[in-house]
């Protein structure tokens, strides 16, 4: 949703992107074209429609303009990742890819899709976190929660400093996507 959004507001025209994001708010499902290798843009001809399904428009933003994909041109890909779906896209244009350092737009898409991508691993963290606490917290070894010894103590506590360091880094991040010249990376 995040990388959706972000390719309709810097890509689209205003009537298009309105309309989209209309739609998105409403729950329905985009999925935008990365590269095979999962980088953007996309090199002409065969890319990946990254968390898609069968019911999801598919966005294909070049760095300079955006173009939904017809349905029909995407299949059902096999992908590492359980917990998102991947359609494989066929005829991928040559014309208008350009490089990340092409234009200001893509800059911006590709430190949005950075700082979308560090969130989403902070919230792992906080997720592992939260699951090794309430597992320290039940666990019994020697008559005892796991919880009571020290070293597994330490450990949680190292997680939480590793968790909250990352999450000011990532606030960081996001402050400054929205706040500096993207020029400056």
């Amino acid at each position: 949703a995040v990388l959706s959004a972000t390719a309709l507001r810097l890509f689209a025209s205003r009537d298009q992107a309105r309309a989209r994001l209309t739609e998105l708010a409403e729950g329905r499902r985009f999925a935008l074209v990365l590269s095979e290798s999962l980088d953007w843009p996309p090199a002409p001809g065969r890319g990946i429609a990254w968390q898609w399904l069968p019911d999801a428009t598919v966005l294909l933003a070049d760095g300079e303009r955006l173009a939904l994909i017809e349905p029909q041109r995407v299949t059902s890909s096999h992908s590492q990742d359980l917990l998102r779906g991947c359609g494989a896209v066929e005829g991928i244009p040559a014309s208008g890819i350009v490089g990340p350092g092409g234009s200001e737009n893509a800059l911006r898409f590709i430190a949005h899709a950075q700082v979308a991508s560090a969130a989403a691993l902070v919230g792992a963290m906080a997720g592992a976190l939260e699951l090794s606490v309430a597992y320290a917290s039940e666990r019994e070894q020697f008559g005892r929660k796991i919880g009571s010894f020290q070293a597994v103590r330490h450990f949680c506590a190292d997680m939480l400093v590793d968790l909250e360091s990352s999450r000011s880094a990532l606030y960081g991040a996001a402050w400054a996507v929205d706040h500096l010249d993207a020029k400056q990376g």
